[in-house]
């Protein structure tokens, strides 16, 4: 990995393992990546596949078995070194997903507490103008006398936020922070943290198990599978072009199609299925013979109830269950053996047991190399 210097942070093949009987298990498993200047980047996967590992060991939380730590350019943990930061000297802020909020302070003694217990003394001046700049930032300002514990779930969560950022941090490290809050706050603050990173530009590293999250704040995001980055990209990329069938399975929601590519060529990709031969997308470098998995998300299924046109791509099959969803009609329909989601418009008027057609845009459909 080179231009580590101009990086906020560069992760080069880190590992962590933990002794589990007579047996270590490696919790992160040569990890590299890089973050760039301002951007919100996302370690997302399920729970034990690395990713909080990860983020303790760039805190300085965990001690790292193998590879570097690199923050602002400097080396943070290099257990071949002998290198080993302290958390409170890697110019880092910090928000866990318990927001630690002190009951017994003010709004305004909870976010000076990092500076209040610093090293390095500041005047009180210069804390009243830091403390004040950082609840401004998350809108808790006009809140400041108030004991922490009359503030709301968001409120505690966005005081959480301003203690981080009230050392000016070179990096800012968000571990699940919305996961205590209840699905209709936690959408609302996914908007206003990110709103509010980008109008820092404040370089953030966020760890979550929750795809929308991720896909919805994320300028590119790293998915984690035991311990290892199976998949770096923007939040687009990772959802139309996934690169393994864990990827696809995890975020979202995907129907699979397993099949052998019969011709391939820059104007298309024919791959021979069960239901018979569907054309693909040209440009994946996939070869006749190669066997391939089709993945295609359930919006991107055209659901007819009367036979289409001519079209490519068109399968037929049984409505087996119809979900009104309020913005949408989820329609599972069995093809064969299996069952494919679709999402459709909430105005089509489809019921169980009508025959549908499925119609699958070439452009939408994403080919998996093998079939695992």
């Amino acid at each position: 990995m080179t231009g580590t210097a101009s990086r906020p942070l560069a992760v080069e093949g880190l590992r962590k393992g933990f002794a589990d009987r007579d047996t270590t298990v490696m919790a992160v498993d040569d990890v590299s990546f890089e973050l760039k200047e301002g951007e919100l980047y996302t370690l997302l996967g399920p729970s034990g596949c690395g990713k909080t590992s990860t983020l303790r060991s760039v805190a300085g939380l965990e001690r790292p078995d193998g590879g570097r730590v690199v923050i602002d350019g400097a080396v943070v943990a290099d257990p071949a070194a002998g290198t080993f930061v302290p958390p409170n000297k890697r110019g880092i802020g910090m928000v866990f997903q318990s927001y630690g909020i002190w009951p017994h302070m003010t709004v305004f003694d909870n976010a000076a507490f990092p500076l209040q217990v610093a090293r390095t003394k500041t005047s009180k001046r210069e804390m009243a103008e830091r403390v004040g700049s950082a609840l401004a930032a998350v809108q808790l300002d006009r809140f400041a006398g108030r004991m922490a514990t009359q503030l709301s779930g968001g409120q505690q969560q966005r005081l959480a936020l301003a203690r981080a950022l009230v050392r000016r941090p070179k990096l800012l490290l968000l571990d699940e922070p919305l996961s205590n809050l209840d699905a209709k706050l936690r959408q609302a603050m996914r908007a206003e943290l990110s709103a509010l990173q980008r109008q820092l530009g404040i370089t953030t590293l966020y760890v979550t198990h929750d795809q929308d999250e991720a896909l919805s704040m994320s300028s590119r995001i790293a998915v984690m599978s035991a311990g290892r980055i199976v998949q770096e990209g923007a939040p687009r990329d990772i959802y139309q072009r996934p690169a393994t069938r864990f990827v696809a399975d995890f975020v979202g929601t995907t129907n699979f199609l397993a099949g052998t590519v019969a011709r391939a060529g820059g104007d298309g990709t024919r791959i021979g299925t069960a239901v018979g031969e569907l054309v693909g997308p040209g440009g994946h470098g996939a070869n006749p013979g190669d066997e391939v998995l089709l993945a295609v998300r359930p919006e991107a299924v055209r659901l007819h109830l009367s036979e289409p046109g001519p079209a490519a791509n068109v399968i037929t099959g049984e409505v087996e269950q119809v979900m009104f969803v309020g913005e949408r009609v989820d329609c599972h329909v069995r093809v064969g053996d299996d069952v494919w989601v679709t999402r459709q418009e909430a105005h089509l008027a489809a019921a169980t047991g009508d025959r549908a057609w499925l119609e699958l845009p070439a452009e939408s459909l994403s080919l998996i190399p093998g079939r695992d």
